[in-house]
């Protein structure tokens, strides 16, 4: 179950689909974020937490907690922001900020809790960044989209030491200072004027950046970073090629002008306010963005507007773009291996790793209103979430065992489209398994990783290779789980397991069961409890999960099953009272019930696959829940506004 479908659960789902987009195969690779390990205000009880999102409750007012949070994460080196292009939601009942430290954002929901005696509930989520822009030591009135990319922000130190300390940052993060004059990447490109510091950098996966540090006269420096086509980076440098060839020319008419000043008869005119001197550089620069904003304007302009002969009026426009049904692409313009159908004018389309992703300039609306329309024709059944805004989106849908997620959000002048599922995977294999037949008769290059090579390292205590390019870890009441992608074939994972538990005698391998081209899982008793890990490559990078079940602390706690059932503990996080259906018996939950302690009702089910369903007047019209559960485990039901969570628990 993805994390966000986790949310649901909670008023952090807005949080997460707002920067859902920027999980794009060019995001930058991070550590994942241990969102229990974050600070919280004192006095606080916790409701529940997952390394990608907390929640706990304080008796603070939502404004109260707003200013003693804020003040506590910004002691522990969190940098407060705001979405550049979105408003920030701040009020009595409900504030929503965000906060970011070195490469990690957060995103931090304060609201009321009915349902926990009125009492204030505090949500932590961590985001994933699209493009990761270095934030100055200094900054203050911060605005940041990872997703263009962009930075804004005022500080109070100089241009020179601003310029330094984002250089750095910046190469750190992959890009390069670029000179346009030269047309290549330099140590350093700083472009110095009295005004302040114009550079540009490139990056090999990410866009260019246009970096401009510029002084104001109450003694602080405005810095604006932005994302740049390479088409304008290349013009820029004609620009500057062509000013260097005429220079002398323009010298000589400056001489000219400043004679013909001198000699001619005054005229009387207005005197000349004071004016700051100017940054020719800096001009030549917007000139450049603006000519380039025009053409991408005109292109759009080009989309939605008819042409001539279509005798349409710009009411009838307008009236179009509010709903007008979308055609489907053909399919030589949307791609041979995609699952399901594009809209007409998609751009920008990618499908990798389970994910397709692609850009439309159709409204939201428009775009939702296609594919419950087109899917729902193609067999698909619809499931609704609370995501339903005229900004955004978020709709699933399932067909045949196979489901799919869509996430869709108005980003400026474009509608961005993320959809997850294992339709999406399974298309992902279909098209590895073409390319491993096409290249089965190619010389195959040895691998780039052994298993000496990879360092150990540790997520939950448990040992991951240090190499991961992300790594973090799961922790329920009776389980913890480390979790790795690691840039390495299988054979070369699983021999750095073989050699790192080895090194603790406590733990006895029990079974080994290898599939060298694709999976191992390897079964292990720890003094805590069984322990199961499971290798899984895909495209020359190895997935980890190693799972360690707390037995000792599961019988100890008497919630233990009898030998071979399933016992499933129910909770409603909701202030009403509801019902839930599952295996042929139907059990009223109280509000709050089990919401904070396994005191909610409990149920032994034989292991198998079951049908859970909710009703109730705190419940949307959430869609049936089905969960497969085996012999001697103990799952949760947690109960929400979005319908039934469950959760592994041992």
């Amino acid at each position: 179950m993805s994390a966000i479908r986790k949310a649901l659960f909670s008023a952090t789902l807005f949080a997460i689909a707002s920067l859902s987009p920027a999980t794009s195969p060019r995001a930058i690779a991070q550590e994942a974020m241990d969102t229990t390990r974050i600070t919280r205000l004192p006095n606080s009880k916790e409701l529940f937490a997952f390394p990608q999102s907390t929640a706990y409750t304080t008796p603070l007012t939502v404004p109260e907690a707003l200013t003693a949070l804020s003040t506590l994460l910004v002691s522990a080196n969190w940098q407060p922001y705001e979405q550049a292009f979105a408003s920030q939601s701040t009020g009595q009942d409900l504030a929503i900020v965000y906060f970011k430290n070195d490469r990690q954002l957060l995103s931090v929901m304060i609201s009321k809790a009915p349902a926990q005696n009125d009492a204030t509930s505090i949500s932590y989520t961590g985001l994933m960044t699209g493009h990761d822009l270095p934030f100055p030591k200094s900054a203050s009135a911060i605005k940041y989209d990872p997703t263009r990319p962009y930075l804004g922000c005022v500080s109070t130190s100089d241009p020179e030491s601003l310029s330094r300390e984002l250089r750095e940052g910046l190469v750190a993060r992959g890009w390069q200072a670029w000179s346009p004059r030269d047309a290549k990447r330099v140590d350093i490109a700083d472009q110095k004027t009295e005004q302040g510091i114009t550079a540009f950098y490139v990056h090999a996966s990410a866009p260019s950046l246009r970096l401009s540090l510029v002084k104001r006269n109450e003694g602080q420096t405005a810095v604006t970073v932005e994302g740049i086509s390479a088409e304008v980076l290349a013009a820029l440098g004609k620009s500057v090629s062509n000013s260097d060839a005429s220079s002398k020319d323009a010298e000589s008419k400056d001489a000219v002008s400043k004679d013909t000043e001198r000699t001619a008869k005054q005229e009387p005119t207005a005197a000349p306010s004071a004016q700051e001197p100017v940054d020719p550089t800096k001009n030549l620069a917007d000139d450049i963005m603006r000519e380039a904003r025009a053409a991408i304007g005109e292109a759009l302009r080009g989309i939605k507007e008819p042409s001539a002969k279509t005798g349409k009026s710009k009411g009838d426009v307008e009236q179009a773009d509010a709903g007008a049904p979308l055609a489907a692409m053909q399919p030589g313009e949307a791609g041979s291996n995609l699952p399901v159908p594009l809209p007409e004018g998609s751009e920008n389309i990618n499908i990798d790793d389970g994910q397709l992703e692609f850009s439309n300039t159709a409204s939201v609306s428009q775009v939702a209103a296609f594919y419950r329309s087109a899917l729902k024709a193609a067999g698909w059944k619809v499931r609704a979430t609370p995501i339903n805004k005229p900004n955004m989106v978020v709709v699933e849908f399932a067909r045949s065992g196979k489901d799919s997620r869509w996430t869709i959000m108005r980003m400026g002048d474009q509608t961005r489209v993320t959809a997850t599922g294992s339709v999406f995977e399974t298309a992902a294999k279909e098209a590895g398994d073409r390319e491993d037949k096409a290249g089965s008769s190619s010389t195959r290059a040895e691998p780039s990783i052994t298993a000496e090579q990879l360092e150990a390292d540790e997520a939950a205590g448990l040992p991951v290779p240090k190499q991961s390019t992300s790594k973090g870890s799961e922790k329920t009441m009776f389980r913890v789980s480390a979790l790795a992608d690691v840039p390495a074939p299988l054979e070369a994972v699983l021999g750095f397991y073989r050699r790192e538990i080895a090194k603790r005698p406590d733990w006895q391998m029990l079974n080994e069961e290898t599939n060298t081209k694709a999976t191992a899982r390897i079964r292990y008793a720890t003094p805590a409890g069984p322990a199961l890990l499971t290798l899984t490559e895909k495209s020359g990078t190895t997935s980890v999960v190693l799972l360690v079940r707390k037995q000792k602390e599961a019988q100890a706690s008497g919630l233990m099953p009898a030998a071979g059932q399933v016992r499933i503990l129910i909770g409603n996080v909701t202030d009403k009272d509801v019902q839930v259906s599952l295996a042929k018996k139907t059990i009223k939950v109280g509000a709050g019930k089990g919401a904070k302690a396994p005191d909610g009702p409990t149920l032994e089910v034989k292991p198998g696959t079951y049908v859970v369903k909710v009703k109730g007047a705190g419940i949307s019209d959430a869609p049936p829940e089905e969960i497969s559960v085996g012999a001697d485990e103990i799952w949760g039901l947690m109960i929400g506004p979005g319908g039934v969570l469950p959760l592994p628990m041992y």
